[in-house]
């Protein structure tokens, strides 16, 4: 009788260490939600967010001609979503892709002046050019090319 009691309880432990391992709260095994429904994490911009490169120039960016924008992004928006400048400027923008909210393939920004290639969920990518024509910067899922529901526009004025 005792060999059955002991041999319940070793049964018991087992299956219970199993569970617990099994349910147990590490974070590695559930990435794959966080990476699709991260939407209370992403910046979602509103529809007239623009910057001018007044607002963004110092002393040696004008010096120069150069004028540099920041724009941070995931896979439902960004926090730039219009950028006005003057023509024949020389323009960087980088593009930080967010951890939060990217699927693990990254972001691409496509246009028909210049393209980031492959930024990876919290890296960046700058690029630069010379502001002569208004174009958009369309967003694709890098890994399957699946294009994105928003675009950043270059205005030229």
């Amino acid at each position: 009788m005792a060999k059955k009691i002991i041999g319940l309880l070793l049964v018991i432990l087992i299956a219970g260490g199993a569970a617990i391992w099994v349910m147990g709260d590490d974070d590695s095994d559930n990435n794959a939600g966080d990476l699709l429904d991260n939407t209370s994490q992403s910046s979602q911009p509103e529809p007239d967010e623009q910057v001018t490169e007044d607002e963004t120039q110092d002393e040696s960016q004008l010096a120069n001609n150069t004028t540099e924008f920041i724009v941070n992004a995931d896979d439902n928006g960004a926090d730039v979503m219009r950028v006005k400048v003057s023509r024949g400027k020389t323009i960087k923008i980088t593009f930080n892709v967010s951890q939060n909210g990217t699927y693990h393939g990254g972001l691409q920004f496509k246009s028909d002046v210049v393209s980031t290639g492959a930024i990876a969920p919290g890296d960046s990518e700058t690029v630069t050019f010379t502001a002569d024509q208004s174009f958009d910067f369309v967003p694709y899922w890098y890994a399957g090319q699946v294009k994105k529901d928003y675009v950043i526009s270059i205005e030229v004025e």
